[in-house]
């Protein structure tokens, strides 16, 4: 295996590793709040991690470009999402201390504005995910023939199998 093939094939592990890591703080986050913004901070570096790999693995293999452009794409999404969660959650906290009607009408346009970023975000962000980090990990297992990476891959989409689908994305890493 070439060296910039096996860098890439650790920044993947990094990727995957830190993924599970945001995940799992998701998890928790509505027992302890703080932990959404760890989560979302390792969601952003995850994404990163996986740009850089799909990147070197895109110039000697073609069948990594649209995946490679895609999770930039994921990667904007996350960035959008996060900004209409700050906007809803800033004004949220002025609401605590706003009162009269005027202030009624600035918290209800402030939340409307941040949950309609919020959804151009979301779906750009799964736009992004299905073609970049799906369809990439999905080549990826299909390059070096192995189905647990594939499958990790489409387990990734759903919601409450999407840490076993990233546990076995680091078992096929780790297999190669």
């Amino acid at each position: 295996m070439k060296t910039n093939e096996q860098k890439a094939l650790n920044m993947l592990k990094a990727f995957a590793f830190t993924l599970l890591i945001a995940l799992l703080t998701a998890l928790i986050a509505y027992f302890v709040p703080i932990t959404s913004l760890v989560s979302i901070l390792l969601g952003i570096a995850s994404l990163i991690l996986m740009i850089i790999a799909f990147r070197v693995f895109s110039k000697t293999d073609e069948r990594f470009r649209v995946p490679y452009i895609f999770s930039i794409v994921a990667l904007a999404g996350t960035i959008i999402i996060t900004v209409g969660l700050s906007f809803i959650m800033g004004t949220s906290l002025y609401a605590l201390g706003a009162t009269g009607f005027s202030s009624v009408i600035l918290i209800t346009g402030g939340v409307i504005i941040g949950l309609i970023i919020l959804t151009i975000g979301a779906i750009i962000g799964i736009i992004g995910s299905i073609f970049g980090m799906i369809l990439g990990l999905w080549r990826l297992g299909k390059k070096y023939k192995t189905n647990v990476i594939s499958l990790g891959a489409i387990l990734i989409i759903f919601p409450v199998l999407n840490i076993v689908g990233v546990l076995m994305v680091i078992i096929g890493l780790f297999r190669l």
